[in-house]
């Protein structure tokens, strides 16, 4: 049985200690040890919600406008590749 492959990972560039940029987007993270300088990051898929507007009022630290490119159904999910 086939399993979603995990592909989240990106480059970005901490920016200050709990700010990071990746691509045009300006994402709040964690204050890592590291302060400034490239970083190579993973975002877990759990840890996304995909939603068709703006989710409103949430507790989600980072929301970020995208469009949908493509949805690849899997078993046990869908894979969805957005541009965000």
């Amino acid at each position: 049985m086939a399993k979603i492959p995990e592909t989240n990972r990106y480059e970005g560039t901490l920016l200050e200690p709990g700010r990071l940029r990746v691509g045009r987007a300006i994402l709040v993270v964690p204050a890592w040890k590291k302060r400034r300088g490239k970083v190579s990051i993973s975002i877990r898929p759990n840890d996304l919600v995909v939603a068709l507007d703006h989710p409103g009022r949430t507790s989600a630290r980072n929301v970020l406008p995208g469009h949908g490119h493509s949805v690849v159904r899997y078993p046990d999910g869908a894979l969805v590749r957005v541009e965000a």
